[in-house]
């Protein structure tokens, strides 16, 4: 169930990134500072606006160097030279949603560390518990050994014996049950320290595979706009 719940955000992050690609009607301003939006598509109309560098754009229209955009929350339209537009979004912007995404992780990580950190006392804490039933123990069972060679035919040492005897299974009925919870903590330990394991692996695979290539591809086609 923890697996489930730690995979969610990064699934979230795989399908938030491929209906963005999907989208071929929305673009980007590129990584530059700033885009002019022009009144006309043209270099000499008017500039009415100036884009932030990983702005979204619906493009409604375009000729062989403009596009005609719709940008803003206000539905603003004007024209946008297409060097100063891009299919995906900046290299920042990715960044920013990776660690979205890979904050509540961080924090998974750090929960389960704490409770790893609580079991390690809680097992300490039962061994300790252990080592001094085991003395009891011994200190019980060489009592009843002692009575049973100097006393095995008197009837007051018998009932004494009895009862240390029954004293003795009690204590070794508590101790067994401390072993075994020993052992459930330590399983318990193992399978928190595999999944947090197993979900930082996930989360480097999937930076690895997502978010790094499009790095790569969205530096060569800033090369290639660099020519113009």
């Amino acid at each position: 169930m923890q697996l489930r719940q730690s995979l969610i955000p990064l699934l979230s992050l795989t399908l938030l990134l491929t209906s963005a690609h999907a989208q071929n009607n929305v673009k980007y301003v590129t990584d530059q500072l700033q885009a002019p939006i022009r009144s006309a598509a043209n270099e000499t109309s008017r500039i009415v606006k100036m884009l932030t560098a990983g702005e979204k754009l619906t493009i409604v229209g375009e000729n062989r160097q403009h596009y005609d955009v719709i940008y803003g929350d206000n539905k603003s339209r004007g024209w946008i030279h297409k060097s100063f537009v891009m299919d995906e979004p900046a290299a920042r912007e990715f960044v920013e949603m990776a660690k979205e995404e890979f904050e509540p992780l961080q924090k998974k990580i750090n929960a389960l560390q704490k409770e790893t950190e609580e079991k390690d006392h809680l097992i300490n804490a039962l061994k300790e518990n252990q080592k001094k039933l085991e003395q009891a123990l011994d200190v019980q069972t060489n009592r009843v050994t002692y009575l049973e060679q100097i006393n095995k035919n008197a009837v007051d040492i018998d009932n004494d014996n009895q009862v240390l005897t029954e004293r003795n299974m009690q204590q070794a009925l508590e101790l067994k049950q401390l072993k075994s919870e020993n052992f459930t903590l330590k399983e318990n330990k193992r399978s928190d320290e595999w999944l947090k394991g197993a979900s930082i692996l996930f989360a480097g695979i999937l930076l690895g595979t997502s978010i790094l290539p499009r790095l790569l591809r969205y530096r060569n086609q800033k090369r290639k706009w660099s020519r113009y």
